[in-house]
């Protein structure tokens, strides 16, 4: 089950999304100002991107951990790993394996370079802006 509700407000899903750990709370803070220039043509912007981590059930510390160890504590890569699974290009159980399963817990996704191009293949204007 989702936490966000369409009567939200941003303070209400930051709120819900980060359950206070202070570094979720910056990472959505940076989906909400720049995810939009990573992926101009998600259609709700930065919210779109929250939606997909709500949608994924990754909540709180998962949400740094994610950007921190699996993304390098880059945005683009953690936006591409959210289409990639969304465009069925990689499985969700690699992204539910990265936060998660004691083997790969925190170790970075090692295929960003040929995940990119794989997203372009669909989605040319993604992270044309370079990364954040």
């Amino acid at each position: 089950m989702t936490k966000i509700v369409g009567t939200d407000s941003l303070s209400d899903i930051a709120y819900k999304m980060s359950e206070g750990n202070p570094g979720a709370i910056n990472v959505l803070v940076d989906i909400i100002i720049h995810g939009s220039t990573v992926d101009p043509d998600n259609i709700l912007g930065g919210i779109g991107i929250i939606l997909s981590l709500d949608s994924h059930g990754i909540y709180g510390p998962d949400i740094w951990i994610l950007y921190k160890d699996v993304c390098g504590e880059n945005l683009a890569n953690l936006i591409a790993l959210l289409r990639g699974v969304q465009l069925g290009i990689i499985p969700e159980i690699t992204l539910d394996e990265h936060i998660h399963n004691d083997i790969y817990r925190g170790k970075s996704y090692e295929k960003f370079d040929s995940l990119f191009s794989d997203i372009r293949a669909f989605i040319p204007n993604f992270a044309s802006q370079g990364g954040v």
